[in-house]
C-alpha cells in the first residue's frame, strides 16, 4: 500500500504542484477524478518522460547515488525534473535552460555531474566531513526528515536543489 501512496503523491504533484500530502488530500484526488480524468494524457505522458529520465540518470556509469533512492529525496528528485522540464512550479524556483524538456536528453550529463556534486557536498555535510556547513545543506536534511510531506518543507527542498542545478 506504501507504493501505492507514494504514486499518489507523484502524481498528485504532476496534477497540482507542490502541496502537503495527507490522506484526505488523496481521497479528494479520488472523488475529483472518480467519473472522469481529463488530463490523463497529459500527466501519463509526463510521468512516463520523468521516469525514463531517472532511470537513464540511475542506470548511468557516472552516477552512484546513495540518497536519492530513499522515498523522500526520489520524490525531491522527481519533483526538480518536473519542474526542470516543464516550469511547473512557482516561477521562483531556479530552472535552468539546459534542462528542459527540449535540452535535457542532450545534457544529461551535466545533469547528472551536477546532481553528483550536490550529492557528495550533501555527503560530506551528512556524515561530518564538511568542514564549512552551508546553511541549505542543512535545511536539506532536515527537511527530508521531519515535515517530509508539509508544503512549505517540500518547497524549500525543491528550491535549494534547484539552485544548485542551475
Amino acid at each position: 500500500m506504501a507504493d501505492v501512496e507514494f504514486m499518489n503523491s507523484l502524481i498528485i504533484h504532476l496534477i497540482d504542484g507542490i502541496v502537503t500530502d495527507s490522506n484526505q488530500k488523496t481521497d479528494s484526488y479520488y472523488k475529483k477524478y472518480d467519473k472522469e480524468f481529463d488530463i490523463m494524457d497529459q500527466v501519463e505522458d509526463r510521468l512516463n518522460r520523468i521516469f525514463f529520465l531517472i532511470e537513464d540518470i540511475f542506470y548511468n556509469n557516472l552516477f552512484n547515488t546513495k540518497i536519492f533512492y530513499r522515498k523522500n529525496y526520489f520524490w525531491t528528485l522527481f519533483a526538480v525534473i518536473n519542474h526542470q522540464l516543464f516550469g511547473s512550479l512557482d516561477d521562483e524556483i531556479e530552472r535552468n535552460p539546459d534542462f528542459n524538456d527540449e535540452e535535457f536528453d542532450e545534457n544529461i550529463h551535466s545533469f547528472i555531474s551536477k546532481l553528483s556534486l550536490f550529492e557528495a557536498d550533501f555527503l560530506n555535510y551528512e556524515f561530518g566531513t564538511e568542514d564549512a556547513i552551508s546553511q541549505e545543506l542543512v535545511d536539506f536534511d532536515k527537511f527530508h526528515r521531519t515535515r517530509t510531506t508539509s508544503k512549505d518543507e517540500r518547497t524549500i527542498r525543491i528550491n535549494i536543489l534547484s539552485n544548485y542545478l542551475a
